[in-house]
């Protein structure tokens, strides 16, 4: 009996040893690394791209001009930039100010950097309860009852007469304002009326996880660390709007895993 009810406290000990040893698990670096490049797989943040503003439009921003005038050197739009007063009306006296009116458009060097828009793809857990589907109730009964059980009837709107109209029309076709000079559109005002443009994201650089480092268990489920990443596949627009390089690393801090029974380790997702 002595005998039999030590094997079972060893067998006991043993489980719980081997629970702690789950629970407890170390979070390895390649490990850490493995799940934040599926996490930012998923969200699509492996690449990313920057928005170039392409028509025409009004730009007072030297730097943006800059930028774009940088973008046109690499031959990825064509940039043309013309002044235009604007007078500003002032109580004493009229002020002149000067304000620029870009052209931009892409080449056929820069329509290849279009970045395709991607939706995000769903987690698993987000793919197990059927988030993402769209149910049809259109197909039952049900909709075809009304909210509005009695509908409110409109009546119709009676023309007011003016009292002091003359019945006979003689001013129906009168233009008041004929006798005012109409006073002609100013050029920056012509301008203006002309502005047509659109946001177009190009690809700027690709993210490359080097190293997880400075790992620490924070709990007996919970882990943080920090990321060496590297810029990569870099283009023009990442160089000229991001002021990146190819090869130019930086750090991420502070990221967050849980450690789950029938998951494993993941990318701690806060509420």
């Amino acid at each position: 009996m002595k005998k039999n009810f030590a094997i079972l406290v060893a067998f006991v000990a043993a489980l719980c040893m081997i629970s702690c040893d789950e629970g407890s698990e170390s979070l390895s670096a390649s490990t850490a690394k493995k799940v934040l490049k599926k996490e930012i797989t998923r969200l699509n943040e492996t690449e990313k791209a920057m928005a170039v503003q392409v028509g025409y439009f009004e730009c007072n921003d030297n730097d943006v001009r800059y930028q774009l005038r940088q973008l046109a050197a690499n031959e990825l739009i064509t940039y043309k930039c013309e002044k235009v007063e604007k007078v500003i009306k002032g109580y004493w006296r009229n002020d002149t100010i000067e304000t620029y009116f870009v052209t931009t458009a892409l080449t056929e060097k820069g329509q290849k950097l279009v970045a395709e828009e991607k939706e995000v793809e769903p987690t698993e857990d987000e793919t197990e309860v059927k988030n993402d589907e769209e149910f049809d109730w259109s197909q039952f009964p049900e909709a075809s009852v009304d909210y509005q059980e009695f509908p409110e009837i409109k009546k119709p709107v009676e023309e007011e007469v003016l009292a002091d109209e003359p019945e006979d029309g003689v001013y129906d076709d009168y233009d008041y304002d004929s006798d005012e000079p109409q006073e002609e559109p100013s050029a920056y005002d012509k301008a203006k009326a002309k502005e047509s443009y659109e946001y177009v994201h190009l690809t700027a650089y690709a993210i490359n996880i080097v190293k997880a480092r400075n790992i620490e268990k924070t709990g007996d489920f919970t882990a943080e660390c920090e990321f060496v990443l590297e810029y990569e596949d870099v283009t023009p627009v990442g160089r000229i709007l991001g002021k990146v390089h190819d090869g130019e690393r930086f750090l991420i801090s502070h990221i967050h895993f849980k450690y789950y029974e029938d998951k494993g380790w993941t990318v701690k997702v806060e509420d």
